[in-house]
């Protein structure tokens, strides 16, 4: 394995002298904005982008362009803003042996993702494989991010893949984290190993209010081994799209990650923050539906809330 390591360390470090550590030019924010989703309020935070019909962010919208049906009913949008708002990310990296051969495609990735962090951003870099790593606590440092993202001494590459294991304890890494909370999962979406499954993985990215993007590289030639046993990757349109994160098919090629990790960043920092007050805490899952009252747009945003009275509103999400 020391072969694909060597391949991926020269890739990254001649990477590092060409890319630029440039942060994206925010949105101009709203003069007055209020204060949004004090702590001790019960309100459901909902982070929506909108986009036009040839991909554009659209910018301009008011509160009263936006409506919010909690399973089927119109809600009263409590709290509104359009200020950029600091976001906690956990960047996965799968390094189990079937992403062998894609490593430097992953990493790279993730070192896009953390250069285009904002000042006020956090973000912590976990990789998985059969044993589950993460780095220090959360960090504004990009530079130091990007040193942990090429580490690849620390990134222990496994045999097993602990997908769902690694999944859930990102979730439990957000315990007291402010603002929104981002999970980025680079893999080819294979389980062979975690003792929890996908449902276990979903419940705890519910519950800990994570948005979800994950990055499927689909251009794996996997090992003979790995063909032999017959896997198929999971689809995770399902979840990403479930807690208002993405999800994207990639190609195992460098030029790809650039422009995907360009993309997820532009999204959370041109993000509206809504909120209502749900009518009943009942311990359920409820649907959402978030339109927008302009024609030719599309709303990207979560589509369900866990109403429990021990999640909504027990900390300060702004």
């Amino acid at each position: 394995m020391r072969k694909p390591l060597l391949l991926a360390c020269l890739t990254i470090t001649s990477l590092a002298t060409v890319v630029a550590r440039q942060q994206p030019q925010p949105p101009s924010a709203q003069a007055g904005q209020e204060p949004t989703f004090r702590a001790g309020t019960r309100t459901v935070p909902v982070y929506a982008s909108v986009t036009d019909d040839i991909g554009r962010f659209v910018l301009d919208l008011k509160r009263d362009d936006f409506e919010i049906r909690d399973d089927g009913k119109v809600q009263p949008i409590t709290q509104f803003a359009t200020d950029i708002q600091p976001i906690s990310a956990v960047v996965l990296l799968d390094a189990s042996r079937s992403m062998i051969r894609a490593l430097d495609t992953v990493i790279t990735a993730a070192d896009h993702f953390v250069v285009r962090l904002m000042p006020g951003d956090r973000a912590r870099v976990g990789s998985f494989a059969d044993e589950i790593r993460f780095g220090p606590a959360f960090t504004s440092d990009r530079d130091d991010l990007a040193r942990q993202v090429n580490d690849l001494f620390d990134l222990r590459v496994g045999i097993n893949t602990r997908l769902w294991d690694a999944i859930g304890q990102a979730a439990a890494a957000f315990e007291g984290a402010e603002g929104r909370r981002v999970i980025v999962v680079l893999t080819d979406g294979d389980d062979t190993a975690s003792t929890s499954t996908f449902d276990d993985a979903m419940s705890r990215v519910r519950r800990a209010d994570v948005m979800l993007y994950a990055v499927l590289i689909r251009g794996v030639q996997r090992l003979p081994e790995d063909r032999q046993r017959g896997r198929r990757p999971v689809d995770f349109t399902d979840l990403a799209l479930q807690t208002g994160g993405g999800y994207y098919l990639v190609d195992n090629v460098l030029d790809d990650m650039n422009s995907i990790a360009t993309q997820i960043a532009e999204e959370l920092h041109s993000q509206y923050v809504l909120g209502f007050t749900p009518q009943q805490l009942d311990g359920k899952l409820h649907k959402l539906d978030v339109r927008v009252r302009r024609p030719k747009v599309k709303v990207h945003a979560r589509q369900s809330y866990l109403s429990e009275p021990d999640k909504i509103g027990a900390r300060d999400v702004r």
